[in-house]
């Protein structure tokens, strides 16, 4: 065997060693945890500054496997940490920016059933989603993919958001490129230069807007395809890139 695939079955037999792994994700969990500030908020680093981004990265980082049923060895400790979080992210919506507040709203999301949010916060998410709505068609695309989630999420089927965010995402699904061999794509994000998300965490946004919506699996599978195409060599180019592929690819 070359010293790659030795490599390559070492690293599968870690995986499938489930205490090995469960002993590694715990150890993870412990210095996830104590990274948390007094406000409830978590920093990019050890030691760094308190930042609303990661923080509702990770919010929603938990939040899907939470609904799919997982839940941390120590319950007691994860809820608390949880809470916290929860409760710092909501505190911010009085006073962060539009863009801040959609990220906030979408990760909260995945939280609105276990711990329901008060009536001034989700007053703030449907003003954040009004504001969007006005130049939404001169954002990026994964900003509008972002909106589109959220207003699904948030708005009744018989409100007119609902219904201009089903609209925006047909209008997306018309400008698609179909490519059998590279599947579903969007010349803008072929073209585009974005520093602040990958193509991948695009990608990944607009697999959610259309699943969100109800849409069938012939577009779940061109998104699939373009994901795979879009990763250089052996691996995507950044670590949230990697995490929104195998949010995918699962």
């Amino acid at each position: 065997l070359t010293n790659q695939t030795a490599k390559q079955q070492k690293q599968l037999y870690q995986v499938l060693d489930t205490i090995s792994n469960r002993s590694i994700i715990s150890g993870h969990l412990d210095k996830l945890y104590s990274m948390q500030d007094f406000y409830g908020a978590l920093p990019w680093f050890e030691g760094g500054k308190s930042n609303i981004w990661i923080s509702n990265y990770v919010l929603r980082g938990f939040g899907k496997p939470n609904q799919q049923g997982w839940q941390s060895n120590d319950y007691q400790r994860h809820s608390n940490f949880i809470k916290r979080l929860i409760a710092y992210t909501d505190s911010l919506f009085g006073t962060n920016g539009t863009d801040g507040n959609l990220f906030g709203a979408y990760s909260r999301s995945f939280w609105k059933k276990e711990y329901p949010l008060n009536p001034g916060v989700i007053k703030k998410i449907t003003t954040t989603l009004e504001l969007a709505e006005k130049d939404i068609n001169n954002r990026r695309l994964y900003d509008q993919a972002l909106w589109i989630i959220v207003s699904l999420k948030y708005a009744s089927p018989d409100n007119q958001i609902y219904k201009k965010a089903l609209a925006q995402l047909n209008n997306i699904q018309q400008r698609a490129i179909n490519d059998e061999r590279n599947g579903m794509r969007w010349k803008e994000i072929s073209d585009g230069d974005d520093l602040s998300h990958s193509k991948e965490e695009t990608i990944a946004m607009l697999y959610e807007a259309f699943t969100q919506a109800g849409e069938n699996t012939k577009i779940a599978d061109g998104l699939s395809k373009w994901m795979l195409s879009a990763k250089q060599d052996h691996s995507w180019r950044t670590t949230t890139g990697t995490a929104a592929a195998m949010d995918i690819l699962k």
